[in-house]
């Protein structure tokens, strides 16, 4: 969208152009640095009707600033924008602008040279400012050039030696920012509902343009007031002008609305799961009642339900996405066109693991890039396999102490039997490289893992729980397998690998996890009545249920004993001497017991 298309009518409202019968300017748009150059090369581009030179850096700003306003015009103003903008171009009396035509020509009597400065100049000046201003400020640049001697005048008779080349567009950036923030300055502590009063608007632009031109140390407001132009001037031609083009005060309201919206805030609360978001709305500080405004959905999400008063609700699933805009309800105008709506588990930013999981991520990334071609089908078959368990009863020894636990006890809603199995199945996905998808996967079941944390004896629930604390814990559980297994105990490396693949020491291992006072996540899972031997069943029941055969567990154990025993003090085993077909029958024997 144009804003200057649409609404340079309503910045002459404002201030008659904000002194551009004085500067060139608007309270926007712009008045620019004409040197001799740009004059004679802008009077040539008018000749030949050629490209005009393109505006400077220092218009920048200024033209961000307008695109900011340009985004925030409502269609339905657009129109009754530049019906004001038209009748602004096809204005024919120079006695509009009495007041300051006047003071002008009293600045220019007696004094040579000011021929181009003529009430019909001044007239031609307006219409032009009034023209399609692109995103890029190209139209600004031709009335730079087809105007550059009466700009220059005008500089000079306000007293400035320098004429046009003492202003740029800095300038123009900071008279405007000053009139804003002097705008808001008037708008106290008056409700919306009053800011966007049409005759309210009047008085708090008039308020905001004194300030603006009483302020000494604005370039702008300098010139305008050499030129001895005071703001009461500007406001009684403003208001002369404003019946001729806008005699309803709709194009006034347009700009009204259009500078609200471009000045609200958006703010969310929300629930410790993000199950119920609250959205508010905040302009210059203050919260805009709720009772004004009707929130709905730009579109309905299956699982969402968006109430009028704002209460966003995720109703069913784990996370959802909705987008909501909020209706003014006194002019039925959106204030928020669309603002996106996170929900449980869903969010904007990609998972990633916090710096805590650095050293956890660099193990993993170690064994998996240790694993043999060979093994890999086998690998992801059983993963496979984990994202695909469905049977509750896979995981009986440790949910039967966390239900025993539970009990009847209120706000445990997400701990069921079938909750924890999906988080179980959760591991089964392919990883990328920096194994975001566990971030992904806490996310998904953030509230399970709260409430377990909670049930467990952690009254901070997964606040207190980092992936540090998880790195710990597995950290102690690898240690504990190297203690019982790899540092000799007169076993062959076959043997070795054969009591890892069927169990043999990690009903010990866990215990001695479990037992270690330094481990949050050691003492949360003894606060939910679990040993290691249900670790132990559990794990081998699920092992053996998508690894049958152990081919994807000896693919990963020989891919562990490649980055952890190479090179230790440890024995090493070599993993390339050993094949899973002579451990077979005894694997099979172990298994079909343990089953």
């Amino acid at each position: 969208m144009k804003l200057f298309k649409k609404s340079m009518p309503n910045k002459l409202l404002l201030a008659v152009l904000s002194a551009s019968l004085a500067a060139g300017s608007l309270p926007g748009p712009a008045l620019v640095r004409a040197e001799t150059a740009d004059v004679q090369s802008g009077a040539a581009a008018i000749a030949e009707n050629a490209p005009f030179p393109p505006l400077p850096e220092a218009a920048e700003q200024l033209k961000d600033q307008l695109a900011r306003l340009r985004d925030f015009v409502l269609p339905a103003d657009l129109t009754v924008l530049k019906q004001a903008r038209e009748k602004v171009r096809g204005l024919k009396d120079p006695s509009l602008f009495a007041e300051i035509g006047f003071k002008i020509l009293q600045a220019k009597a007696g004094k040579p040279g000011y021929e181009a400065v003529t009430p019909q100049a001044l007239l031609e000046l307006v219409q032009d400012l009034a023209f399609d201003y692109d995103p890029d400020l190209n139209d600004l640049a031709m009335v730079r050039a087809k105007h550059a001697a009466l700009l220059d005048a005008l500089v000079k008779l306000s007293g400035n030696p320098d004429g046009m080349n003492a202003i740029d567009y800095g300038d123009l950036y900071a008279f405007a920012q000053r009139y804003v923030y002097n705008l808001q300055a008037a708008v106290g502590n008056k409700n919306l509902n009053a800011i966007l009063d049409r005759k309210t608007i009047s008085a708090l632009l008039n308020e905001a343009l004194t300030r603006t031109l009483a302020s000494s140390d604005l370039v702008v407001s300098q010139v305008v007031r050499g030129l001895k132009i005071t703001a009461d001037d500007l406001i009684k031609v403003k208001d002369r002008v404003s019946v001729v083009v806008d005699p309803s005060g709709s194009a006034k309201l347009a700009l009204a609305v259009t500078v609200v919206r471009s000045r609200v805030e958006y703010k969310e609360t929300a629930d410790k799961y993000r199950k119920k978001v609250t959205p508010t709305l905040w302009l210059y500080g203050k919260q805009v009642p709720g009772n004004q405004i009707t929130w709905e959905a730009v579109k309905n999400v299956p699982g969402v339900k968006v109430q009028p008063n704002g209460t966003v609700t995720l109703v069913s699933g784990k996370g959802a996405v909705v987008k909501v805009r909020a209706v003014l309800k006194s002019l039925n105008k959106p204030l928020v066109d669309s603002r996106t709506v996170y929900l449980g588990n869903a969010s904007p930013d990609k998972p990633q693991l916090p710096p805590e999981a650095a050293y956890l991520v660099e193990r993993l990334t170690q064994v998996r890039d240790a694993i043999r071609p060979a093994d890999l089908p086998a690998i992801r078959q059983a993963r496979d396999r984990i994202a695909g368990l469905t049977n509750p009863s896979l995981i009986r020894e440790v949910w039967e102490p966390i239900s025993k636990k539970k009990g009847k006890k209120s706000g445990f809603d997400q701990v069921t039997q079938k909750n924890l199995l999906a988080f179980i199945a959760g591991f089964g996905v392919p990883y990328d490289s920096d194994f975001s998808q566990l971030e992904q996967l806490r996310r998904d079941n953030v509230e399970l893992l709260d409430q377990l944390a909670i049930l467990g004896g952690e009254p901070k629930g997964m606040d207190a729980v980092s992936f540090a604390d998880l790195t710990a814990f597995l950290v102690a559980y690898e240690q504990e397998l190297k203690n019982g297994l790899l540092t000799g105990n007169g076993k062959t490396d076959a043997q070795k690998l054969l009591a890892i693949l069927t169990g043999t020491y990690k009903e010990k291992a866990w215990n001695k996890v479990l037992a270690d006072k330094k481990l949050k996540i050691s003492a949360i899972l003894r606060g939910l009545g679990i040993q290691g031997k249900d670790i132990d069943k559990v794990s081998t029941r699920i092992a053996w249920t998508v690894d049958p055969l152990y081919r994807a567990r000896f693919g990963i154990l020989l891919a562990y004993f490649k980055t952890q025993l190479n090179g230790t003090t440890a024995p090493a085993i070599s993993p390339d001497s050993l094949k899973l077909e002579t451990l077979l029958p005894a694997l099979l024997q172990e298994g079909l017991k343990s089953k």
